[in-house]
C-alpha cells in the first residue's frame, strides 16, 4: 500500500517493472510515473483519491484488472502505447487522456468521471485506438464528447455501450474530428446534450467511414430502436 505521499508513489525510468496486488491512495501528485522507454505492467491495483494515478510519457503501459476511482486525473500517457483491459474508471476528474500514442481499451467501464472534453476517454493526435467491448455511462463533459472525445484519432468502436452520458454541447456520447472512425455493434441510447436534446449529434458527432449492426437514437447511419435496457443510466444524473 502506498499511502498519503505528497510526491510519487512508484517512479520508473528506463525500466520494466511488474506491479501487481498494490493499492496508491491520497497521493498528492503520481501514483505510478513511467518515463523514458519504460515497459510497466500493472494488474488487480487499486488507484484512489490521488493527483495522476498513472503518468507515462515515452512509455509503454499495460495496465489489466485495475480500479480508478476518485482521482483528480486518472491515466494520462503522452507519446507511447497503452493496453488497458477489464479496468473500472469511476469518478474521475478525466478518466483517460492519450496524447501522440495508440493503443487498445478492452473490457473497460467508465462510469461518473468529468471532464471538459472526453471525461471517459480522450484521444489527440493518436495513431490508432480500437475500444472493444466497452461501457461508457454516467459521464460528464463540460463541452463536448463525454464519452469518448477522438481528435486527428483513428478510433475503431465495436461492441460498446455507449449510454446516459450528458453534455453542454454536441456529442455526449462520441465525438470525432479530423478523422473518420468506425462502429460496429454499438449501442449509443439515451446520451443528452443541452444544446442538441437527445438527437442524434447527442449520441454522435462525425462521420464513420464503415459502421454495421449498430442501435443508434436518432437513427441516421444506426437502427433507431430502443435497446430496452433492464436498468438504464438517467442523462441528467450525469
Amino acid at each position: 500500500v502506498f499511502r498519503s505521499l505528497s510526491d510519487h508513489g512508484v517512479y520508473n525510468e528506463n525500466s520494466q517493472p511488474l506491479i501487481r496486488g498494490c493499492v496508491f491512495t491520497n497521493i498528492g501528485q503520481q501514483g505510478v510515473v513511467s518515463l523514458s522507454g519504460s515497459a510497466p505492467v500493472i494488474e488487480n491495483s487499486r488507484f484512489v483519491q490521488n493527483g495522476w494515478a498513472i503518468h507515462g510519457q515515452d512509455s509503454s503501459l499495460t495496465a489489466a484488472g485495475c480500479v480508478f476511482s476518485n482521482n483528480s486525473h486518472g491515466i494520462l500517457q503522452t507519446h507511447g502505447s497503452f493496453q488497458l483491459t477489464n479496468c473500472l474508471f469511476a469518478g474521475n476528474s478525466s478518466a483517460v487522456y492519450a496524447y501522440d500514442g495508440g493503443g487498445t481499451v478492452s473490457h473497460c467501464a467508465f462510469r461518473g468521471n468529468w471532464a471538459t472534453r472526453g471525461a471517459g476517454l480522450s484521444l489527440a493526435t493518436c495513431g490508432s485506438v480500437s475500444v472493444v467491448n466497452c461501457l461508457f455511462s454516467g459521464n460528464y463533459a463540460s463541452d463536448i464528447g463525454a464519452g469518448i472525445y477522438a481528435e486527428t484519432t483513428d478510433v475503431a468502436i465495436r461492441n460498446c455501450t455507449i449510454a446516459g452520458n450528458r453534455c453542454v454541447n454536441l456529442a455526449a456520447g462520441v465525438f470525432s474530428m479530423g478523422r473518420s472512425p468506425t462502429v460496429y455493434n454499438s449501442i449509443l441510447w439515451d446520451n443528452w446534450s443541452d444544446t442538441a436534446g437527445g438527437s442524434l449529434d447527442a449520441q454522435f458527432y462525425g462521420t464513420p467511414s464503415a459502421y454495421a449492426n449498430n442501435c443508434v437514437q436518432g437513427g441516421g447511419w444506426g437502427w433507431n430502436i430502443n435497446p430496452l435496457f433492464v436498468q438504464g443510466m438517467a442523462p441528467s444524473n450525469a
